[in-house]
């Protein structure tokens, strides 16, 4: 038995337009920047790893562990209680103690003194985090008709190339400039987080004081909740697809998380640059590339009769691309080819990031795209997030045992990792063809 593709082809009409108040904007975009507050504290480690390294005595797996599978899995772990508070509790005083433990935690950094300290701050960072994206999605949701509910959607997904690109632009010259004033004997790196974890309390108590909560959505229909069937039911026919999908969207985001993490360090380390400028020259990469790859995504999927076959044609594509930026990056020379290279993979991974829910969206029944949609972020956060970056520091410190063969870490890491995941999306793509032609 094969499930129809469910497509929701709704035009967009003026009254649905002018229905949304502007509070609901207002609030995106107050969500949006709650979003970019929360990357810049996860991102700013990337550019304080060598005074890290320099003061707690860190290794390269270490680090790797800060940055992706400890901070990921956590991440991932806590997701799956907040969603389910959520989904029955007040989100806005949920979010908002969210947003207070994650910009506490962060603060908390400053106080490290070993690695096991700084392991339990950034743990505690990343489950706060976690709430934020369910429960801002929950909100959209609540705020918006469903013509409208991708553009709310499309605009909170920004704020983490901005929280990025401004933890690298802003990050590198707070620690210069940090280094020149007399701190009294605490160090820089230390300051820069409790710098960063501040305007989070301030995000907090505007949630909590200015938000109210919307009257949850409800189903016209009817007031009897439907069974739901086990997932291995409702996917029947389809988990092949949905395998090769989730396998190939981990490999796809490997490259992202591990240049992420390690790209700052590799400016530093191998090429010479200081903090501030390696910060100044990828910071603004991650803004307009980020952007204009999400952009792109949504202009070339635009329109497509069989939209399911065109998404993954282009996640393909784009994942073969970094098998040539991504790996080549580090091997391009000076540091002008170096970033050209890496703004292309930055671009190709948020092209990626964009596309990733909507193949599950389609090709699954309605009633386990939400379940669905959980198991692919956990894979994420365990697979593509964890590997990353950890990846990276086991072969610098294990394989090779030099600390300035960081490049050729990140480009095994990222060119094997890239070739799988588009062997993976070719094969999801031949499946999606085959039950294309028996629905």
């Amino acid at each position: 038995m094969n499930a129809t593709v469910p497509v929701d082809a709704a035009p967009i009409v003026p009254e649905v337009e002018k229905a949304v108040p502007r509070q609901a904007w207002l609030l995106t975009v107050f969500l949006m920047v709650c979003f970019t507050f929360a990357y810049l504290d996860k991102q700013v480690v990337s550019i304080l790893v060598e005074p890290l390294k320099a003061d707690l005595g860190l290794s390269d797996v270490e680090i790797g562990l800060l940055q992706g599978f400890a901070f990921s899995a956590c991440h991932a772990l806590m997701g799956v209680p907040l969603a389910i508070l959520l989904d029955r509790g007040d989100r806005v005083r949920i979010t908002s103690w969210c947003i207070a433990i994650w910009s506490v935690a962060t603060m908390s950094c400053a106080l490290a003194g070993a690695f096991a300290s700084l392991l339990a701050s950034r743990a505690l960072t990343a489950m706060g985090e976690a709430g934020l994206t369910p429960a801002a999605l929950s909100l959209i949701r609540d705020r918006f008709p469903r013509q409208l509910m991708s553009r709310a959607t499309a605009l909170f997904m920004v704020g983490p190339y901005i929280g990025m690109g401004v933890a690298l632009l802003g990050g590198g010259p707070l620690l210069v400039w940090l280094a020149t004033r007399d701190l009294g004997g605490i160090a820089p790196w230390r300051m820069v987080f409790v710098i960063v974890g501040a305007p989070g309390l301030i995000l907090a108590a505007v949630m909590w004081l200015c938000v109210h909560e919307p009257r949850r959505a409800r189903l016209a229909v009817s007031s009897v909740r439907p069974k739901v069937e086990p997932l291995r039911k409702t996917i029947a026919g389809r988990r092949g697809f949905f395998a090769l999908m989730f396998l190939a969207s981990t490999m796809a985001c490997v490259p992202m998380y591990a240049q992420m993490a390690w790209m700052p360090t590799f400016l530093i380390r191998v090429m010479g640059l200081s903090p501030g400028a390696a910060g100044a020259l990828i910071g603004p990469l991650y803004i307009v590339a980020g952007i204009g790859g999400a952009t792109g995504a949504a202009v070339l999927t635009s329109g497509a009769r069989d939209p399911l076959r065109r998404i993954i044609a282009l996640l393909a594509a784009a994942t073969g691309s970094l098998i040539v930026t991504a790996s080549l990056a580090p091997f391009a020379g000076g540091v002008i080819p170096i970033l050209s290279l890496f703004a292309l993979s930055i671009a190709a991974s948020s092209m990626i990031i964009a596309l990733l829910p909507t193949p599950i969206q389609l090709a699954a029944p309605s009633d386990a795209v939400a379940r669905m949609m959980v198991i692919l972020n956990i894979i994420l956060a365990l697979g593509a997030a964890g590997i990353g970056p950890l990846a990276v520091g086991i072969f610098t410190d294990r394989v090779f045992a030099d600390p300035m063969a960081l490049g050729m870490s990140i480009a095994i890491t990222c060119g094997s990792s890239s070739i799988a995941g588009l062997a993976l999306f070719l094969a999801a793509g031949a499946r999606a063809r085959r039950f294309a032609a028996t629905a």
